[in-house]
């Protein structure tokens, strides 16, 4: 049987402790100003949506974005929510919507995850989509943007 060195425990013990010393991000009893700059958005992006303003529609997300939905190409880049917004409205003729957050915590400093459910509307009001998403916010010069998004959809 083969002997275990000291030097072995002590780079187990650094690896499994270490990581309670780095920053941890903010504590939820905090995120309440955050939480309520996220739904004021998320209730914007829909009346964007309405007003078919894919200029103000855009500025929802980071130049650096990832938008990932199923049934569409990922979009990437400074052009993703346009691109998006093109898809979104002219090809799925999606008027109107809402998000449901049901959960946001903090990934590291400057940086969320919203959890929620999703509901797409078309001009008539009929729901023509839902499901659930996931998106990550990150501070860009001073402001949340949608960093990472994803969507499932239930139907």
């Amino acid at each position: 049987m083969k002997r275990t060195s000291g030097y072995s425990y002590a780079i187990l013990f650094f690896f499994l402790f270490a990581g309670g010393l780095h920053a941890q991000p903010p504590h939820p009893e905090n995120w309440r100003s955050e939480r309520q700059i996220i739904e004021t958005s998320n209730a914007q992006y829909f009346a964007d949506i309405a007003r078919q303003d894919q200029s103000s529609f855009s500025k929802h997300y980071a130049d650096d974005c990832w938008i990932m939905v199923p049934g569409m190409a990922i979009h990437c880049g400074p052009t993703a929510a346009v691109d998006y917004f093109r898809e979104l409205v002219q090809k799925k003729n999606v008027a109107n919507g809402k998000f449901i957050l049901i959960d946001l915590y903090g990934v590291s400093d400057g940086v969320l995850a919203e959890i929620g459910f999703y509901q797409f509307y078309d001009r008539a009001g009929t729901q023509i989509d839902d499901g659930k998403y996931i998106t990550l916010w990150k501070r860009t010069k001073g402001h949340w943007k949608k960093f990472r998004e994803s969507i499932s959809t239930s139907r």
